[in-house]
């Protein structure tokens, strides 16, 4: 049987205990962010302000290749093919050249020149170009440039004409197409033959003489053309002026000299 008093000791000793705490919620504590630790940048390629992009990042050799052009801007098969490049100067860096022709890659050809003996007429040439610096490298290409049709090669020296009539000029195509020829100026009685190029002179008793010039245009099958050109002296035929003044000298010559001859006797 439990006592009265000690009951009563009991509840006034836990009323003290609970006087003496804060019982009211206490609001909890933002525990400290951890700063992410700061990001190491890689170091970016200093090249001048023209040589980088619109973003100032290396873009494919755009920026740093300037300009790619070829000389000659027509070529055909008499021509070896020149590719300019215009680069960014820049210490260290490298531009190396690739050919591809018909768009099969020539291994041997790396210069900036492609001889005439890599192509042939109708062939598609290009050029791709690479250049590197510090270990890093960006391509461009040049663009297709199409190998056009060229004109005959007159290979007769016009120096060594003696006589018109039989004398031959001779052409050839690179092309391998056939050679016909004309003549643009010529004297009267003058002619060529088309597919020989063998001058046919014959000119009238009644054809004045002088100085002639004489033009020979070589064309090949697909209208390339070149020009052969030299003057010639023409004595007049035996009709014309300088005819007739030629056989009055002549006459008088000859007249002088028997004249001398009858002399020459009566003296003895």
């Amino acid at each position: 049987m439990r006592t009265p008093g000690r009951y009563t000791l009991s509840v006034f000793l836990l009323l003290a205990i609970l006087a003496g705490c804060d019982l009211t919620p206490q609001p909890k504590r933002a525990q400290p962010t951890a700063k992410p630790p700061k990001r190491q940048e890689a170091p970016a390629l200093r090249v001048p302000d023209a040589a980088m992009s619109d973003t100032g990042a290396w873009e494919e050799g755009a920026s740093l290749i300037r300009s790619i052009t070829y000389l000659p801007t027509a070529p055909t098969a008499f021509d070896d093919i020149e590719v300019v490049v215009q680069v960014e100067k820049l210490p260290g860096m490298d531009v190396d050249y690739e050919w591809v022709v018909n768009g099969k890659k020539l291994i041997s050809a790396r210069s900036k020149v492609l001889r005439q003996i890599s192509f042939n007429k109708g062939d598609e040439v290009r050029a791709i170009i690479t250049v590197e610096k510090d270990g890093r490298s960006a391509t461009k290409d040049g663009g297709v440039v199409v190998v056009g049709n060229a004109p005959p090669r007159i290979l007769t020296n016009p120096s060594t004409l003696r006589k018109l009539d039989g004398f031959r000029v001779r052409a050839d195509d690179p092309d391998g197409t056939a050679i016909s020829y004309r003549m643009q100026s010529a004297p009267p009685g003058l002619t060529i033959g088309e597919y020989t190029g063998v001058f046919r002179y014959a000119p009238s008793k009644s054809a004045e003489g002088g100085k002639y010039k004489i033009t020979v245009i070589a064309s090949d099958e697909d209208g390339g053309e070149s020009e052969w050109s030299l003057e010639v002296t023409i004595s007049g035929g035996s009709d014309s002026k300088e005819g007739k003044a030629r056989r009055a000298k002549a006459k008088a010559e000859w007249e002088a000299k028997r004249k001398a001859k009858m002399k020459r006797k009566a003296g003895q």
